[in-house]
């Protein structure tokens, strides 16, 4: 099986660790399943559908607290309109961030398609748990790069690659049969600048902020 060109910088890239079909680019560090091998759409959404994200779940509720306040708080000016990219089957996000003063829009494939951002401008755009979804990061970050305001935010979360690549076989997050690319900070850092961003937080195990320019 030959390897492939890197999905986020066009570079070269070599098969990585011990699990068949991955492969890691040697310029970005980006990690990526073989695209023939990710699952349907219909498979996915069937994936997204056993999620149980609810306000009954103490750690998920946490985990959006957290969030919130490593990535938006300190970034996001009072009363920030903001964009949920990849809201999921239910929005909470989107609720939290209303109860802290936000005014906010969600946009999901599956579960929210409406385009309402192809008629706004935001002050800061949110993807939490929804990166290491994406089939074409670098083309989806460029739609987000661009509904952002001048020094509007990027704020996201998702699992870093372990630094050892011998990990990475048994590592539970790629478990996840819809979780397909997966980043450093450094590969975050080449994502922003292509999309006209600039990258000021990337924070292990899982938080990042990218600025637009």
């Amino acid at each position: 099986m030959g390897n492939y060109q890197c999905i986020i910088c066009g570079g070269e890239t070599a098969s990585y660790s011990s699990s068949p079909g991955y492969f890691i680019c040697g310029c970005c560090g980006v990690v990526f399943l073989e695209r023939s091998r990710v699952v349907s759409p219909e498979e996915e959404k069937e994936r997204y559908l056993k999620h149980t994200n609810g306000t009954d779940e103490p750690g998920y509720t946490g985990m959006l607290d957290e969030f919130i306040k490593v990535c938006v708080a300190p970034f996001a000016g009072e009363g920030s309109f903001i964009l949920d990219y990849g809201s999921g089957p239910e929005p909470l996000l989107a609720r939290f961030l209303e109860g802290r003063g936000y005014k906010t829009d969600t946009y999901d494939p599956f579960f929210a398609p409406e385009k309402k951002f192809e008629f706004e401008k935001y002050g800061a755009v949110t993807a939490v748990e929804v990166l290491e979804h994406m089939k074409d990061p670098l083309g989806e970050i460029k739609i987000i790069a661009d509904i952002l305001k001048p020094g509007g935010i990027f704020a996201g979360r998702t699992m870093f690659l372990p630094q050892e690549e011998k990990k990475f076989a048994n590592w539970w997050y790629r478990f996840d049969i819809t979780h397909i690319t997966f980043y450093s900070p450094q590969s975050l850092a080449h994502i922003a600048e292509a999309a006209g961003m600039e990258l000021i937080l990337g924070e292990a195990p899982c938080f990042f902020v990218m600025v637009k320019k």
